[in-house]
């Protein structure tokens, strides 16, 4: 990871271009944690624990199967799920429940399984599974993921192609095992090209890694957007997930599996990780702009 100076290329109007491999990032000056965070309002309701997730007032019922969805067109709602949900079919839905799954993925995608969506489910695993995605849908294309409630996994969602990922809360990530590698959005370049995805409106509270985290470890990405969305650490209270990210977005396209471009950062709150804000190395066509820390200052 390159601890470096930031080296901006243009500056106009307030964008922000970075130039194609050279390793910067947003430092940013003294520690976020030394301050009480009072998050920016913009008249925007923030994702918590009182928006997202199963909504209040839903009657749900156990869910007994199938595990794996094999019927396209499927949907699945107002359940309580103490399992995984393996989608193997187009367009499934799964809203309004709760899913409690301490395993590797309580919602797993196959590849040809595009279309699904998931909405207003409350997500929660128990911290104990290294590896582990809230949601999984690296292997398909065209993913709604929007208001849920996501918290005890290593990772909160890692998505494919044409994806939308909006409103929901990631909080509290936890695993087991040895050197977890917590991000609160994955972005791994994989299936071969990962393109499209729109991250928007979001509250990642993320830890020792990355709220949102690019890499092209297994493919190229392009024309990923990451707009106004609250990217936060947990820098004070009590329990093992106490910690700030390393950087708060992570951009490192240095890896020989393709390129990294196209990636927008706009009107964000961000909190800086112990590092800095952002971290870019080896991007090309990285733009930011309206972004401030959680006191309203520009970064």
């Amino acid at each position: 990871m390159h601890i470096s100076r930031f080296v901006p290329v243009v500056a106009l109007s307030a964008v922000i271009v970075f130039q194609a491999g050279v390793a910067s990032h947003w430092r940013g000056t003294g520690i976020a944690s030394a301050r009480t965070l009072l998050p920016v309002s913009d008249g925007n309701n923030w994702p918590d624990a009182t928006n997202t997730g199963m909504p209040a007032g839903t009657v749900p019922t156990i869910y007994t199967g199938p595990n794996v969805i094999t019927v396209a067109g499927t949907v699945i709602e107002n359940k309580i799920i103490n399992t995984y949900i393996e989608v193997r079919a187009k367009s499934v839905t799964i809203r309004n429940s709760r899913i409690d799954f301490d395993g590797w993925h309580p919602i797993y995608a196959h590849e040809g399984a595009d279309g699904l969506t998931v909405e207003r489910c409350t997500i929660t695993g128990q911290g104990k599974t290294g590896g582990s995605y809230g949601i999984d849908t690296s292997d398909i294309s065209g993913s709604t993921l929007i208001g849920n409630n996501i918290a005890g996994y290593e990772n909160g969602i890692t998505p494919g192609s044409n994806a939308v990922i909006k409103g929901n809360y990631i909080h509290d990530l936890q695993a087991g095992g040895a050197d977890p590698h917590y991000d609160g959005i994955q972005l791994g370049g994989h299936p071969k090209v990962q393109a499209n995805v729109l991250i928007e409106n979001n509250t990642i509270i993320g830890r020792d890694n990355a709220d949102v985290w690019i890499t092209n470890d297994f493919g190229s990405i392009n024309g990923i957007k990451v707009n106004h969305n609250q990217l936060l650490g947990k820098a004070s209270g009590t329990g093992p997930n106490v910690s700030l990210p390393v950087f708060t977005v992570y951009i490192d396209g240095a890896k020989p599996n393709g390129t990294i471009s196209g990636i927008t950062i706009t009107n964000n709150v961000i909190q800086r990780g112990v590092y800095g804000f952002i971290d870019i190395d080896s991007a090309s066509n990285v733009t930011g702009s309206g972004n401030v820390d959680p006191f309203a200052s520009p970064i």
